[in-house]
């Protein structure tokens, strides 16, 4: 079980946080590319939700056009884009939250200190899921979304650790158009991992 409630659990969508600093590119381009994914797949909404924030988000604003035109190379769309703070509720709220970085984590562990169990950058967290053993997790993405941070904690013993930069994801705000796909090529595998381990066999 999750932090939460188990009544709620139950019968709410699981959620997944993304996190990063303006909410802008990395945080909103993960969201669409995760939500896109689990659509394709026939996961609802109402089965896992999937939200974006920032730390210092740029409250408001759209998606940066070079961060839309990333995402629409890869099918996506912005679909109304608004960023937002991140706020202790949402943390909270949330069953898994992944970050762009290790300062954004650092940073919801200040918030909600027992998120610790629950949060990993997006990076460390692909590179904990990439060939675990899910076989023996329920079949409903919602429960998959509540068992994956107990799976990627277990495996921290077992996987190599990485050197901490390498579970960060570049920030390209302000930055050239190469940075964005350089960005964007750190990002879609380790959502791939994520998106295809909560879909499971179905």
């Amino acid at each position: 079980m999750s932090h939460r409630d188990l009544g709620e659990a139950r019968t709410a969508p699981a959620r997944v946080l993304v996190v990063c600093t303006g909410n802008v590119c990395r945080s909103p381009l993960a969201e669409a590319l995760l939500r896109g994914y689990l659509a394709e797949a026939g996961v609802r909404a109402e089965q896992v939700s999937v939200e974006s924030a920032g730390i210092r988000a740029l409250e408001d604003q759209a998606m940066t056009e070079q961060a839309q035109r990333q995402l629409a190379g890869l099918g996506g769309e912005a679909n109304g884009f608004r960023a937002r703070s991140l706020t202790a509720a949402m943390v909270e709220g949330a069953d898994l939250v992944v970050t762009a970085d290790r300062t954004h984590r650092s940073r919801v562990a200040q918030l909600v200190p027992r998120a610790l169990r629950y949060s990993f950058t997006l990076r460390e967290l692909g590179r904990l899921l990439e060939g675990a053993d899910l076989a023996g997790l329920p079949q409903d993405p919602a429960s998959r979304v509540r068992e994956l941070p107990r799976v990627a904690v277990e495996r921290r013993g077992q996987v190599r650790p990485a050197r901490g930069e390498l579970d960060d994801i570049d920030d390209p705000y302000g930055r050239s158009n190469s940075d964005y796909v350089r960005t964007t090529k750190q990002l879609v595998p380790t959502v791939d991992v994520l998106a295809r381990a909560i879909i499971g066999g179905q």
